[in-house]
């Protein structure tokens, strides 16, 4: 029978699995970033647009509420950019691990194949990132609508 977990083979399923869990903490952390920036910007032309605007009650109480959910917003991404390795000593395997290390303790370190472990967390890591990020996206929908909404308010 043939071994698919042994390193350097480039059908190893257990290398697949830890390429798509690193690349999922990535593409969401990639996804946070422009979000926010989307949110950084909407922050930016409320700055410059609420301290000369006349507000009346309702549209005050709505532009306040839609500044509260794309601040909720951003919270939402900077956690998601925000590094999630914990400790070192429970990094294992990983570089924050590794930098506590003497070479020859690298050495031995790296004789272990921690692959499936990695792979683990760093899904549990991308997972959470993942929920963040349609957090943030759902708020970020929701502040425009509000903003929206305040814009109409005003119109009429």
């Amino acid at each position: 029978m043939t071994d698919v977990t042994r390193p350097g083979r480039t059908d190893d399923p257990l290398d697949k699995a830890h390429a798509a869990a690193a690349a999922e903490v990535a593409r969401n952390d990639g996804k946070a970033g422009a979000m926010l920036a989307a949110s950084n910007i909407l922050a930016a032309v409320l700055m410059g647009v609420v301290p000369n605007a006349d507000l009346s009650g309702p549209v005050a109480v709505l532009a306040g509420l839609g500044v509260l959910l794309n601040l909720a917003a951003m919270i939402a991404v900077l956690l998601v950019i925000r590094s999630r390795f914990g400790s070192p000593a429970a990094a294992r395997g990983s570089f924050l691990h590794w930098a506590t290390l003497t070479p020859e303790e690298l050495v031995e370190e790296l004789a272990q194949d921690r692959r499936a472990a990695a792979t683990v967390t760093l899904s549990r890591i991308a997972r959470a990132k993942h929920r963040l990020v349609r957090a943030a996206v759902d708020l970020t929908v929701a502040s425009s609508g509000v903003f929206a909404l305040a814009v109409l308010v005003a119109l009429a």
